[in-house]
């Protein structure tokens, strides 16, 4: 029998068990108490040291930042070295129950965001870089641990140019990856029809990829770069270009490469079937880590009920709970444990619609006004910078929004008070570098009442709030949920859609997105790292919102620098503009944990979801 159905069978018992323990009922154990995460640090974080390369002339115009980068020297850690480890657990089976199993897309071209999420994080891809293994939520330093051992950024030619590892085997006797296989994932990734999670960003500075023999590939950029380059290729990336086989796209077309099921991962899939179930087993002369279980399912459960039903009778290793059920879940199974992945994620009101960029940068094209630009009286939130009066009616009725949400009570009631408050978009915190007490937000409803009034709406005004109910890993509806009852405290009427963000996405990328909507904030990286690329004029994803061209200049700067210092300094200065205009209400910093069941015994998971259960060891 399926566990799909078995769950099915045993939900009503199941369920009632688990209202009781939530209620208080059974015996009450020891839990591992969840981190918040520290401060960022990141002004304290030392660049990786950069080693020799042949000396090159800086080009008019040429990025500030060394002629040559590369790794410093690999060192052993827990599931990431360099050398194949032999398993120290007993082999068994590892069951992860997830609120969605995306299909099988291995053609990265193919693999929009929820797909490229999925397969960055399954262990049957493997990223192009490496981090070292540091404990989350901390990321490692750089390294040669993975498929290219180094790496060589020529500033003057424009290159970036890496080695690729020998002994890298693809799946299903399709062998070894080299350099080609490479250039070939990248290119599709990046090619004009792509549908990859990520592409919009990567077509920003990836002009094309070229092999120059069997273990080497450069990159060649457009004109300028992302600071995040290379981050945006580590196993920590929530999506990174998954590498896949040429010759297998080459021998049997594109259609059957989408399914292929070749990849390099230490696990190789068996069965996979969307919205059901992936099944992969231990690959066990893996080059990098052989896993220390036999197999690895992922068994899609979109109810939490039966997530946690499931983890309560043993069907299921592994869940990520919502917070409010965190504590009714660890209680539920004696010895049960949480896990730590990441830094958090902010949630954050956006109101889309305020597209204030003129230009395209890189052309100079006029792209005002987009679609979604409707400065009316439907649309109080979205200020028209013709209209000096209309503009600051648009932005006290952003703040008055904003002034109403109590962040601690969403804190306590959505987040069972496991997250904390917070203020801006790129995850300053007080006492970070850069942090500004300008960017608090006092909740004072009467004040926001007075703020609508002044701005002509006494009584507030009807508005819909989308609320995507499908993307968990990025979105907690239950923060959502409980603004919106402020806000119609407020006075407002509003409506909340529960539209899935896959059916919304399209309106984010063709500019069209006009109404308030709950999304995560920049918040989750480092501070050093760029920032508000969700809001500039590309051809992906955006936040219903552009800043104008002068104001997000910082971010383009951010794009030729490499200082940290400088990194956090230009990202402060669009986040003072950021929080005077109020266009995001950032609400609360949400730190999501993994519920484990004490049958595993270990587990050494990297910065980022659910990943390298290639590290599990089952009791």
């Amino acid at each position: 029998m399926s566990l799909i159905k078995k769950i099915g069978g045993l939900l009503v018992f199941a369920a009632l068990v688990s209202l009781v323990a939530a209620c208080g009922g059974g015996e009450t154990v020891a839990t591992a108490q969840p981190r918040q995460p520290d401060a960022p640090k990141a002004a304290e974080q030392a660049m990786p040291a950069a080693t020799a390369m042949p000396a090159a002339t800086a080009m008019a115009g040429a990025p500030a930042m060394p002629a040559a980068t590369a790794m410093p020297a690999a060192t052993a850690q827990p599931g990431t070295s360099g050398m194949m480890m032999e398993p120290e657990g007993g082999g068994g089976t590892l069951v992860v129950g997830l609120a969605k199993v995306d299909p099988p897309i291995f053609l990265p071209s193919q693999s929009a965001f929820s797909s490229a999420v999925f397969n960055a994080s399954s262990g049957v891809f493997e990223s192009l870089v490496r981090y070292t293994y540091v404990e989350p939520p901390d990321l490692g330093e750089q390294s040669s641990q993975g498929i290219a051992t180094d790496w060589v950024y020529d500033v003057p030619s424009g290159t970036i140019t890496y080695t690729i590892r020998d002994g890298v085997m693809f799946h299903k006797g399709y062998g070894e990856l080299t350099a080609e296989d490479v250039a070939f994932s990248f290119n599709d990734a990046i090619s004009d029809e792509s549908n990859f999670g990520r592409a919009g960003e990567l077509k920003r500075y990836m002009d094309r990829w070229e092999v120059v023999d069997e273990n080497t590939v450069t990159l060649y950029l457009k004109d300028v770069i992302d600071p995040n380059w290379w981050q945006a290729q580590a196993q920590t990336n929530g999506n990174h270009v998954p590498l896949v086989s040429k010759k297998f796209f080459d021998d049997n077309g594109q259609a059957a490469s989408v399914t292929s099921m070749v990849a390099t991962g230490p696990f190789e899939v068996q069965s996979w079937v969307g919205g059901e179930e992936l099944v992969a087993d231990a690959v066990k002369d893996h080059w990098r880590k052989r896993p220390n279980i036999d197999t690895v399912r992922y068994v899609e459960l979109p109810e939490e009920s039966i997530q946690r039903a499931a983890f309560e009778t043993g069907d299921v290793h592994i869940i990520r709970p919502s917070l409010k059920f965190l504590t009714p879940t660890l209680e539920s199974v004696s010895g049960s444990y949480t896990v730590q992945t990441d830094r958090g994620t902010g949630q954050s009101a956006i109101f889309s619609g305020n597209y204030y960029a003129e230009v395209w940068p890189d052309t100079g094209e006029s792209i005002f006004p987009r679609d979604g630009f409707k400065p009316d009286d439907d649309h109080p939130w979205i200020g028209d910078p013709r209209d000096p009066a209309q503009y600051e009616k648009a932005r006290q009725v952003r703040w008055a929004l904003s002034m109403a949400i109590d962040r601690d009570l969403v804190n306590d009631v959505a987040l069972d008070g496991r997250g904390f408050p917070t203020y801006t978009n790129a995850g300053f915190l007080p006492g970070d570098p850069g942090w500004s007490d300008d960017w608090l937000i006092a909740y004072d409803p009467d004040g926001a009442r007075s703020m609508l009034a002044e701005a002509g709406y006494p009584n507030c005004f009807p508005f819909t709030f989308q609320i995507a109910p499908d993307l968990p890993s990025l979105i907690t509806p239950d923060v959502g949920n409980v603004v919106a009852q402020m806000w119609t405290a407020l006075g407002c009427n509003v409506e909340i859609s529960n539209v899935a963000y896959s059916a919304n996405r399209p309106r984010l990328v063709d500019r069209s997105m006009d109404n308030p909507w709950l999304m995560q904030s920049e918040s989750y990286g480092f501070l050093y790292q760029s920032k508000f690329h969700s809001m500039v004029p590309s051809a992906g994803f955006n936040y219903g919102i552009e800043l104008p061209n002068d104001v997000a200049s910082p971010w383009y700067e951010n794009r030729e620098i490499i200082s940290q210092t400088a990194l956090i300094t230009n990202n402060a200065r669009v986040q003072n503009w950021l929080s005077h205009n109020r266009l995001v209400a950032p609400i609360v910093q949400r730190v999501l944990y993994w519920a484990v069941r004490p049958e595993v015994a270990e587990w050494a998971p990297h910065f980022g979801g659910f990943n390298s259960p290639e590290t599990v060891v089952i009791r």
